[in-house]
């Protein structure tokens, strides 16, 4: 099954490169507490697992190199962040007005759900495009549509696979540490793999 290979492989890669993943994550931690940092370094990550996947071996300090994409990771964020203002506007403006009853209101607030859902798909997508192809962001999210809609069910599955394993390693000792570094890393490894494998 295509999922369980990806995350396999996935995984192996965050193991083969621990020491470095671990240290690129703390620092996009410590460092994310001074707010504009936190994209760059994200693309940090990506641009680490995009090294190691190509058979490289990252070191911490590539996280670094998100910085180069300064400009371009945060006009993601911010056009996320317009998407999702604009989606949530509607939805409370239907909410507050008289344009329909309960079902109207919860149909409405399942597809901004739904919305916000594919938009993170979507982005984790286009930083693994961007850095690949070194591309704009709008050919990047063009790419990364084109992407997701293509491996719409490898790309769900996954997401699920993630949420159980960290979930089973949340209830170790040990898999606690790793726990933590798992929704961060591993989307970052495995949508890399998504996006630059066929």
């Amino acid at each position: 099954m295509k999922s369980i290979e990806v995350i396999i492989s996935s995984f192996k890669v965050l193991f083969d490169n621990i020491v470095a993943f671990f240290l690129a994550f703390l620092i996009w931690i410590f460092l994310g507490f001074f707010i504009i940092p936190i994209p760059p370094l994200l693309f940090g990550l990506y641009y680490m697992a995009n090294k190691a996947i190509k058979g490289d071996k990252p070191s911490w300090k590539d996280v670094f190199k998100g910085f180069d994409y300064l400009v371009i990771s945060w006009a993601l964020v911010i056009l996320g962040f317009i998407i999702c203002g604009i989606l949530i506007g509607i939805f409370l403006t239907i909410a507050y007005s008289d344009i329909g009853g309960f079902f109207i209101i919860l149909i409405s607030f399942l597809v901004t759900i739904i919305i916000v859902g594919i938009m993170g798909y979507v982005s984790n997508y286009a930083i693994p495009v961007i850095i690949e192809k070194n591309v704009g962001l709008f050919p990047a999210i063009k790419e990364s549509i084109s992407l997701f809609r293509r491996k719409f069910i490898t790309t769900i599955t996954v997401s699920v696979l993630i949420i159980i394993i960290q979930f089973a390693l949340v209830m170790t000792v040990i898999g606690i540490v790793v726990a933590y570094v798992i929704p961060v890393v591993i989307p970052a490894i495995v949508f890399t793999k998504l996006a630059i494998e066929e």
